[in-house]
């Protein structure tokens, strides 16, 4: 199973600009969590626009993850979370009529 975790930094040339963020216009990180060996999965009123808060909490070898926003909720246990990415974007640019 594998989960878009969404935007964790909203801006990165916010404060200390890279030269390669601003050069490029990359202002959108994202990052992923890939978990093998899912038990006990919960999933309610999903999809959903409204973003979750998420927590990840361990109890000696077993992970779980919790993920929910007003009207939905995942949750799962795992024995192997792993985070991929992050991966930079670049916002969308509405185009100019003329």
């Amino acid at each position: 199973m594998s989960i878009l975790m969404g935007s964790i930094v909203g801006n990165l040339t916010a404060k200390q600009p890279d030269a390669q963020a601003i050069v490029s216009d990359f202002k959108t990180c994202r990052i992923g969590l890939n978990c093998s060996e899912i038990s006990n999965l919960t999933i309610k009123n999903i999809p959903t626009k409204e973003k979750p808060n998420i927590t990840i909490t361990q109890s000696e070898n077993i992970f779980t993850l919790h993920a929910s926003n007003s009207s939905s909720i995942i949750e799962f246990t795992t024995k192997s979370p792993l985070l991929c990415g992050p991966s930079v974007y670049m916002n969308d640019k509405k185009p100019v009529l003329t």
